[in-house]
């Protein structure tokens, strides 16, 4: 049994008219067995602990207390000064799938390829969700595993729940080349692993806060021309889910898909 925790960066709810100022849509999700759960949560408060922040208690980590990726990831504020505790309290946050025995999945939407290639373009955060669900899928089924769910709260609450619920009741309807019929099929993927999907704040939850620190790390390497060498990739890049010694279209999926989204541009 796993919980996975997901949260996104670059949301806008005028997708179309913010495509300049938010050019992405980033999904991250985190998948964490139930059983390392409470490793989870003392390793976060310990490290944190560790670093004796001022103003952080880190007993109220996922308490009420957050640690804010944005902050961290643009260096505002006391990060500007503490380049140390700004590396520190990253590589921390980063590595939790890692020291869980979990892995990660990350979705990203290039808003304007998107637009540009569909009269009826899909809502970013409804095809992100989408596309993550038929991979947790994947990956629930290779491990014989179940989970649960649990985004960030935002306002599209009531539409991601729908959507939700959806997919996880109907299934998902995907199209792929067939190369046996030599034509592209079509058919539903059972979505039956995923049992629940809730949303939360992530103040009071650590998982959220790493799926935090996954998404908007990602959102701004994406920003920044994939740099291989963007501060806190590197850690995000080992813990992608792989399969069959594939990370892109399983722990990695950039939508529209284009010559250059392969497994070496990535």
């Amino acid at each position: 049994m796993h919980i996975v925790y997901i949260d996104e960066s670059g949301f806008a709810l005028d997708w179309q008219a913010s495509i300049q100022n938010q050019p992405f849509y980033v999904l991250a999700a985190i998948a964490i067995p139930v059983i390392n759960l409470h490793t989870m949560y003392q390793n976060v408060r310990q490290g944190i602990s560790d670093l004796n922040l001022p103003g952080i208690n880190a007993r109220l980590i996922g308490l009420g207390q957050e640690m804010k990726a944005k902050d961290l990831d643009s260096g505002s504020g006391y990060w500007r000064d503490h380049e140390e505790h700004r590396i520190a309290v990253r590589d921390l946050m980063l590595s939790v799938p890692k020291n869980c025995s979990g892995c990660a999945f990350l979705v990203i939407v290039d808003k304007a390829n998107h637009l540009r290639r569909y009269a009826y373009p899909d809502e970013p955060d409804i095809l992100a969700l989408k596309f993550l669900f038929e991979r947790l899928q994947g990956f629930l089924e290779e491990g014989n595993s179940f989970a649960i769910c649990v985004f960030d709260r935002n306002k599209r609450e009531e539409v991601l729940l729908t959507t939700a619920q959806d997919l996880i009741s109907l299934g998902s309807r995907i199209s792929y080349w067939s190369p046996f019929y030599e034509t592209y099929v079509e058919k539903i993927l059972p979505l039956n692993r995923i049992l629940e999907f809730h949303t939360e704040d992530s103040r009071y939850s650590i998982g959220l806060q790493v799926a935090d620190f996954y998404a908007r790390v990602t959102y701004s390497r994406r920003k920044n021309d994939k740099r291989p060498d963007y501060p806190g990739w590197a850690l995000i890049r080992e813990q992608l889910y792989t399969r069959d010694g594939k990370v892109t279209g399983w722990g990695y999926k950039e939508f529209p898909e284009g010559e250059l989204n392969n497994e070496l541009d990535f």
